[in-house]
């Protein structure tokens, strides 16, 4: 069973730039060990502007929980970027905020999300 999950900015009132969350899809598209879909999330254009803008980064996770891959092409992006985001899987059954993650932050977005999915969170073993 395939999981959506959304990445997005913690802040609602500072948006992630589109050229940003561009340069996220293209990380996750091109980690080997990720087999994931990534989609730009747009919002309606506002009155006056040309065409809708990406908000948010979408990703269809197969079968399997999101992995320890996952949580580092996050890590490198917001240590690298000094952004705060929000990961949430659709349904709403699960959220979490990251700021300037390190290491103990990426392992519990991976035990969180392996706790959510009914899988055993990852020891390191």
């Amino acid at each position: 069973m395939a999981e959506t999950y959304t990445i997005e900015s913690a802040d609602d009132s500072v948006l992630i730039g589109p050229r940003l969350l561009r340069e996220l899809q293209d990380l996750l598209r091109e980690d080997e060990d990720l087999d994931l879909g990534v989609r730009l999330k747009d919002r309606p254009p506002a009155p006056g502007e040309q065409g809708a803008l990406p908000v948010a980064l979408e990703i269809v996770a197969a079968a399997t929980p999101l992995s320890t891959a996952f949580a580092g092409v996050l890590k490198h992006w917001i240590d690298k970027h000094k952004i705060s985001i929000n990961v949430r899987r659709k349904g709403g059954d699960f959220s979490i905020e990251l700021s300037g993650v390190n290491l103990s932050d990426a392992e519990r977005l991976i035990a969180q999300l392996q706790r959510g999915s009914g899988a055993e969170p990852d020891d390191g073993d």
